[in-house]
């Protein structure tokens, strides 16, 4: 069975329900399965669909073969899981240590991705500002079914709910700071899994599976589950002998050779560039590269924005003729207001011989904007300094409420 979560377009509450067929174009939610469902309970995790019994699974198969089905064109398929631990495994293919400078280790590298990087299958992923290393790594990912510790190799495979295809995004630089590789691997959105859970009893055997991984339509990465140095259930004995692993918890396997920070020189991926990742049977997810949107930072002060953004002199003149959108404050706080070539016309309508408003004190464009002048400029446009949703109405009087100051000004904001 093939479990997906997904959220429909312009709703914010996420649906989960089982895939129809092999095609990623069509699901049946749990809520149209009623009975069919374990206890008929629909899940609001797919945490809970892990503990279905063989039978369980069986039942609601077969009723959502029956049932109406809803088209994933119609909204975003996310990532299956929100987990609670994201665990992850480096150097497991010896090609891939080797071409990193390593050897084979006689125990799992283990290291964990901060389970806020987890992103969905088909979203961006960011190019970071503090960093142009950044790089890809195709992987099979599994899922743990059932709370455990202490679990022995042979008994390894029963703990496992599913499994997934995942990227396990780097930042190089970053990651090798430090013998840690946590914070070079738990960037935001580095972390895209899906594009659905495949239960455990869909494959049988985790250790030949087929891995490809292409950059902007170039097979990068090509190999065999049946390379890695440490199993599945080798993984799962290790990890489990220290701490308990929980149901949803998820496990990167480790990339086999073919990353760009091994070739000569390095290939990074860099804006625009689309990463597709493909394990056999588990399906593929695909993420084009994006600049690290501005709204992800700390707010700047209303006032400390429009500090950094103020034109004057020949700054505004040139502002002015090429009719961008300016905020316009009166030094007294007593008018706020965005002008443009409406308010430019009216001006030079109404004053012909002064079009500028010197006469009111208004900055005339080939002067500066001094201390004597009654009105200040600055600019609005997207990624000019004004933080996106950044409401002014704190920095301005009471007095001047009202007088046509936008809720917000600058960049809409980019949800990542």
């Amino acid at each position: 069975m093939k479990l997906v979560r997904f959220r429909p377009a312009g709703e914010e509450i996420a649906q989960l329900g089982v895939l129809r067929g092999e095609a990623l174009d069509a699901f049946v939610p749990f809520s149209a399965l009623g009975a069919a469902l374990p206890g008929g309970v629909v899940p609001q995790d797919l945490r809970a669909c892990l503990a279905w019994s063989s039978a369980e699974r069986k039942a609601v198969a077969e009723a959502a073969a029956r049932a109406q089905a809803r088209s994933l064109s119609e909204g975003t398929l996310l990532a299956p899981l929100k987990p609670e631990k994201c665990l992850a495994i480096g150097l497991n293919y010896k090609a891939h240590a080797e071409e990193f400078g390593g050897t084979v280790a006689p125990y799992p590298t283990v290291f964990t991705k901060q389970v806020s990087c987890i992103t969905g299958p088909f979203a961006p992923i960011h190019r970071p500002r503090v960093s142009e290393a950044l790089d890809y790594e195709g992987e099979m990912v599994l899922v743990i079914g059932q709370r455990c510790r202490h679990v022995p190799e042979a008994r390894a495979l029963e703990v496992v709910g599913g499994y997934c295809v995942g990227n396990d995004v780097s930042v190089r630089d970053w990651q090798l700071q430090t013998p840690q590789f946590t914070m070079g691997k738990s960037f935001d959105t580095h972390g895209p899994v899906g594009p659905y859970l495949t239960t455990a009893d869909e494959i049988r055997d985790p250790q030949a599976l087929n891995l490809q991984t292409w950059v902007n339509g170039e097979l990068r990465q090509e190999s065999s589950t049946a390379l890695m140095i440490f199993s599945c259930a080798q993984l799962i004995a290790h990890l489990s002998a220290a701490f308990t692993l929980e149901p949803g918890d998820l496990i990167f396997t480790g990339t086999p050779a073919g990353i760009g920070h091994a070739m000569k020189p390095p290939a990074y991926l860099k804006v625009g560039d689309r990463v597709r990742v493909a394990v056999e049977g588990l399906g593929e997810i695909e993420n084009v590269v994006v600049a690290e949107p501005e709204a992800t930072a700390l707010p700047v002060p209303a006032a400390e924005a429009l500090g950094r953004f103020r034109l004057q002199g020949e700054g505004l003149r040139e502002a002015l003729v090429a009719e961008l959108p300016l905020l316009m404050l009166r030094r007294d706080g007593d008018h706020a207001a965005v002008i443009g070539p409406r308010f430019l016309k009216e001006r030079a309508e109404a004053a012909p011989h002064d079009p500028w408003g010197s006469g009111d004190r208004m900055s005339a464009p080939s002067g500066t904007v001094g201390a004597q002048n009654a009105f200040r400029f600055f600019d609005t446009r997207p990624g000019t300094g004004l933080p996106p949703h950044q409401s002014l109405a704190p920095e301005i009087p009471a007095s001047s409420q009202g007088c046509g100051l936008p809720g917000r000004v600058g960049a809409e904001r980019e949800d990542p």
